[in-house]
């Protein structure tokens, strides 16, 4: 079986000795270069579970492979993950940012975003958004108490 080289790394590692949730949603294609390199699951290489056992397992693509699966986005409970690594991808630029435009105008919002994402780059990721904002002194006042479509925006590609 020859080695298949998965690139630079990262480990995480979750929680000072007890459970805590992990910053990172295995399941969810809003990760910053989600269009080119796929859901924030494809880039979990392996991961340290304690499972309904209470035994300590490291789970890949090559060890415990089902599990490795599942926590993956295949459910849930299967166990407590303590530490996850994740392939690494070079981003020396990034800029995004929200556009809000008034929930009447949705239907033109969402007939110009389908035709523009047609047209994008990998190294840019886009999302809508229905949004309410909370009628609180913390939001700020163009928004306070206010419902919006908002086009999300992220491009971490060659700035020129």
């Amino acid at each position: 079986m020859a080695a298949i080289p998965l690139g630079p790394t990262v480990k995480l590692r979750v929680g000072n000795g007890r459970p805590e949730p992990v910053p990172f949603l295995p399941g969810t294609v809003t990760e910053l270069c989600g269009r080119k390199y796929g859901f924030n699951a494809d880039s979990v290489r392996e991961a340290d579970v304690v499972n309904a056992d209470s035994e300590l397992l490291r789970v890949s693509a090559y060890e415990h492979p089902d599990l490795f699966w599942g926590l993956k986005g295949g459910g849930g409970n299967f166990g407590i993950v303590t530490s996850m690594e994740f392939a690494l991808y070079p981003l020396t630029s990034v800029f995004g940012g929200n556009f809000f435009y008034p929930l009447e105008r949705s239907a033109e919002v969402l007939d110009l975003y389908n035709r523009w994402i047609d047209a994008l780059p990998d190294e840019m990721t886009t999302a809508v958004a229905f949004m309410n904002f909370p009628p609180l002194p913390a939001v700020p006042e163009p928004l306070r108490g206010k419902s919006f479509i908002s086009v999300r925006g992220c491009y971490w590609g060659d700035p020129q």
